[in-house]
């Protein structure tokens, strides 16, 4: 059976490990990701943690890379990224590796590369056409159509974090993200300064008054965002990852909110669903388009 190093490339840790051709990740780690050190100490980290893998596991088949940021998939070459990952963009991860391992080596984009894990082992098998979002520091999305991602004409597609509300930095994922309700917290309810999602969300949990008004103000301005790529391309189904997505009270909320901002004829037919494949998921789907 074949099998693919994994590295899942996040702003705090690289996931990473040996994922096999049945989409199973057989072996996970983790270490800091350290970006703030620059790009070329990010890329020797990269290679040293394939270097380890490999040790391991002699017939290793290709690699697969699901990173932050945007990402010009077809050269592997990182166009854009926050500030957290200084002079990350320009890197061609794709030739580095391959150069360097004489293996096939594929990047992706972190959303879009749980799209694919989810279309291949996760709740979306068997559909052609759904939207994945994760909800988290910020928010970010992909785009399937027709059981392929759709990357957009410059790999942009499904930015949906910036989708602008009234000018520049008004964006979308400054008012529904997790760090957005996590701010609200602090701000309206005394929030300790060190707060954090699942703190917040045992308050609404347990009924605090305070708790339960800014969720139920910063659902809806996250099922807005839901609500135009309802209308903007019909997929039928939307998987939400993230954290987040764990609270059951969270996926029965963006379902009843959106019934009351969008017509019957929308809601009817879309189906709202938590991600199945957890942690691993930027691992799996980075290898998905290697196995095929």
């Amino acid at each position: 059976m074949k099998k693919f190093a994994a590295l899942d490339i996040g702003g705090t840790f690289i996931k990473y490990g040996i994922v096999n051709e049945k989409g199973e990740a057989v072996e996970r780690r983790e270490t800091p990701t350290e970006a703030f050190k620059g790009a070329g100490f990010l890329m020797e980290k990269i290679c040293g943690i394939i270097e380890s893998l490999k040790v391991r596991n002699a017939e290793i088949a290709g690699i697969g890379i699901s990173t932050a940021g945007i990402v010009d998939s077809g050269r592997g070459t990182i166009i854009y990224a926050n500030d957290n990952f200084p002079g990350y963009a320009g890197l061609n991860i794709k030739e580095t590796l391959e150069n360097k391992f004489k293996l096939p080596a594929l990047v992706n984009n972190d959303v879009n590369s749980a799209a694919l894990a989810e279309m291949w082992v996760g709740v979306a098998r068997g559909r052609k056409t759904f939207f994945c979002m994760t909800v988290g520091t910020g928010i970010g999305g992909a785009i399937v159509i027709d059981g392929r991602l759709f990357r957009g004409a410059n790999f942009m597609a499904a930015e949906v974090g910036y989708f602008n509300k009234q000018g520049m930095g008004e964006y979308y994922e400054n008012r529904a993200s997790v760090s957005a309700l996590i701010a609200r917290a602090k701000k309206e309810c005394g929030a300790d300064e060190n707060i954090d999602g699942i703190g917040i969300f045992k308050n609404i949990n347990a009924g605090v008054k305070a708790y339960n008004d800014i969720f139920e103000s910063w659902i809806e301005e996250l099922c807005r965002g839901i609500a135009n790529v309802i209308c903007m391309f019909d997929p039928g189904l939307i998987i939400i990852g993230g954290g987040v997505s764990r609270q059951k009270i969270f996926i029965d909320a963006v379902r009843a909110k959106l019934t009351g901002l969008l017509p019957g004829v929308f809601t009817d037919g879309t189906s709202i669903c938590a991600a199945g494949c957890g942690n691993d998921a930027g691992m799996i789907g980075s290898v998905y388009e290697l196995q095929r």
